[in-house]
């Protein structure tokens, strides 16, 4: 969305040439003032229903990401406390290696804890 948006605003600001593309640069004819670039600091919604909505979509990502990352810490700390107390700790380290290469896997399915 924001890649979008600024192309939109350095259109609206360079203008377009004949073949549809952004211009370089503009210059003002009364002083002869260029302006080659633009920095955009950010980009917001107008509407205030659509602000509300992007930001609650952004909370909510937010939310499941932390979820998902608490969840796979908790299982990774039930491996390695079971692992612990069964294993020798070169075995350990093994299965913990093992544990973060396979996280798609079901590993305490696979390891029957």
């Amino acid at each position: 969305m924001l890649q979008n948006s600024a192309k939109i605003i350095r259109a609206s600001v360079f203008g377009m040439d004949e073949n549809k593309k952004v211009r370089e640069k503009f210059m003002f004819s009364q002083n002869n003032l260029v302006v080659t670039s633009i920095d955009i600091q950010s980009v917001e919604p107008v509407d205030q229903r659509t602000r509300d909505s992007l930001q609650k979509s952004v909370q909510l990502a937010i939310e499941i990401t932390t979820n998902s990352q608490e969840a796979a810490a908790r299982s990774v700390l039930v491996a390695v406390a079971f692992l612990g107390a069964r294993y020798k700790y070169s075995y350990l380290l093994t299965y913990f290696t093992q544990l973060m290469w396979d996280s798609g896997k079901n590993f305490a399915a696979d390891h029957k804890l």
